[in-house]
């Protein structure tokens, strides 16, 4: 026969832990991941939907990063230009239809 012993104080206090750190930076890793991904495939379509695009174009998905204290990312489309319309300005009605 196999006895265990164990103090459940313990294993309280590295549940806590774990909820309160490493669940939050794995969220965080995930959803980086995951908008890295996106606006790696937005490049890609953007290179097979217009002939011959710029780099201007190609590079204007954007992202911002989630961090263990906020568990959001955000994906978006530059609004600014130095010279010219801004990516976000054609693009759009690429992606969401319109005039």
């Amino acid at each position: 026969m196999i006895e265990i012993e164990f103090d459940p104080k313990n294993i309280i206090g590295k549940i806590t832990e774990l909820q309160r750190i490493q669940i939050p930076r794995a969220g965080a890793l995930a959803l980086n991941q995951a908008v890295f991904a996106t606006t790696q495939e937005l490049k890609s379509q953007a290179k097979n939907t217009f002939s011959n695009p710029v780099p201007f174009t190609q590079n204007a998905f954007l992202y911002r990063k989630a961090s263990p204290e906020l568990l959001e990312a955000k994906i978006f489309i530059r609004d600014e230009a130095p010279k010219g319309n801004p990516p976000a300005k054609y693009l759009l009605p690429q992606i969401y239809g319109g005039k």
